[in-house]
């Protein structure tokens, strides 16, 4: 093999070890979606490939569990439940309806649970309902599964500073900025 071609596979290899930037869930499942669970609460899920560390995960779901706020109106959230960790991916498959990790446990060993999606905008703008989305199970049995990280959050959004069990609510708009800033998200900018 020359030098030119082993320079372009270690490029490539390289460019498949970028860590999943933030962006709405794609075709291999990674990224945020959203469901809407009653008037104020959603369940927010942020995943990405096993490049990504946890920290950046948790953090990315956080950020689309307030913007998704803030575009709602609400100047407070709360998360109610929170799942993180590791779980096997299996590939894309043809199937109706768009699976994401749950906040239930389901079984698997990561304590990682998937739960079928399915039905006309489900997931509002994040580009999940109705069989559009990435279907996709947890599990190591499939011998093309990757393992890949993910952060379910239950939030509740409130216009008040407190949450109905009166504990104290984070105000949505520093807490997008903080984010925003942290990992560099700018409208147009690198990463958004």
């Amino acid at each position: 093999m020359n030098r030119l071609s082993l320079c372009s596979m270690a490029v490539i290899l390289l460019a498949g070890c970028a860590a999943t930037p933030y962006q709405p869930t794609n075709s291999n499942g990674y990224g945020y979606a959203d469901q809407q669970l009653s008037r104020d609460t959603y369940t927010v899920v942020f995943v990405a490939n096993s490049a990504t560390n946890q920290q950046q995960v948790d953090d990315f779901a956080l950020l689309h569990a307030a913007e998704l706020g803030a575009a709602q109106g609400y100047a407070y959230m709360s998360v109610t439940n929170k799942k993180s960790g590791i779980f096997m991916l299996a590939p894309p498959r043809a199937t109706s309806g768009s699976y994401m990790p749950s906040t239930s446990s389901g079984g698997q060993a990561s304590g990682m649970g998937m739960m079928r999606m399915s039905g006309g905008g489900a997931y509002g703008g994040s580009g999940y309902g109705g069989g559009s989305g990435p279907d996709y199970s947890a599990g190591g049995s499939s011998p093309s599964a990757n393992p890949a990280r993910a952060c379910s959050l239950t939030v509740r959004f409130s216009a008040d500073s407190a949450d109905a069990s009166g504990k104290p609510a984070q105000q949505i708009q520093p807490l997008v900025a903080k984010l925003k800033a942290e990992y560099g998200l700018t409208p147009g900018g690198a990463g958004y």
